[in-house]
């Protein structure tokens, strides 16, 4: 007989977290989307930079603390709700467009927020969206 098992998806919603008022509303938005599926929220700050050596360096101990900072606010925003999830952040090193896209592979659902910046301020400033 052909018989087919159901299994309970728990593959995360994932949010790409990067400081920005509009990162924390897409945090917002997306603990509905967890909790109506019953999954995991994983926020994640992509540094933009590649993984540093043993040696100390300056550069990436700002980005990991304004990282650390950025999903400590949406951490607090989406706790403030009141809402029960399941709650993962995580700092990850790298392109920011190959990471979201590694994370997208295994979650149910990648969001992200668009400041709406302009194009030269973009270029400068980057943002998660782009």
């Amino acid at each position: 007989p052909n018989v087919r098992y159901m299994t309970k998806d728990t593959r995360p919603v994932v949010v790409g977290i990067d400081g920005s008022d509009a990162a924390v509303a897409a945090a917002l938005w997306a603990v509905d989307e967890a909790v109506e599926r019953d999954v995991p929220l994983r926020l994640v700050y992509v540094t933009g930079v590649a993984r540093p050596s043993s040696a100390p360096c300056d550069v990436n101990d700002v980005t990991v603390e304004y990282g650390e900072s950025s999903l400590r606010a949406a951490s607090s925003a989406v706790a403030a709700t009141g809402k029960t999830v399941k709650l993962e952040t995580d700092i990850l090193w790298g392109s920011i467009d190959d990471a979201l896209i590694a994370e997208s592979r295994s979650a149910v659902m990648l969001c992200v927020a668009s400041v709406g910046i302009g194009w030269v301020a973009e270029k400068v400033l980057g943002s998660t969206a782009t």
